[in-house]
């Protein structure tokens, strides 16, 4: 029975897959925890949904994520340097992502969240607080 249930989830999950798409596209506090609601119903890691919807996406993010996380790494006390080192990500990268140039991936949210002692979903929070969406 198991088997059928996680079958029957994947399918419910490729046929909703553009209703994610949009939230997701459309970043909103509501539009993660409904994300987050619909990983827990369907038994898949959120961590997987956002994968998905994030996969060969540019832009996913209608916030500027990229000011978050330098006004995050500031008043954490990290320097650009530090914050290189510590998350392995290139210092290229990281000036790309503050200032706006383009937008992190899943993967590269959580290595900085994690430096940061964040969740991800801490940063997109903060984000949509301090700046708002950019079509509002």
């Amino acid at each position: 029975m198991q088997g059928w249930s996680h079958l029957h989830n994947g399918l419910l999950f490729i046929k909703t897959a553009p209703f994610l798409y949009y939230f997701y596209n459309y970043m909103t506090i509501k539009s993660f925890q409904i994300v987050n609601q619909f990983s827990f119903s369907l038994s898949l890691p959120i961590r997987f949904l956002l994968l998905y919807i994030n996969f060969n996406r540019t832009y996913c993010y209608d916030m500027d994520v990229g000011k978050a996380i330098r006004d995050l790494r500031v008043k954490a006390g990290y320097s650009q340097d530090k914050l290189v080192a510590q998350t392995g990500i290139s210092r290229s990268q990281l000036y790309f992502i503050e200032s706006g140039r383009c937008v992190p991936r899943i993967e590269t949210m959580e290595k900085i969240a994690s430096v940061l002692n964040m969740r991800v979903s801490d940063i997109i929070i903060y984000a949509e607080a301090q700046y708002p969406s950019k079509s509002s």
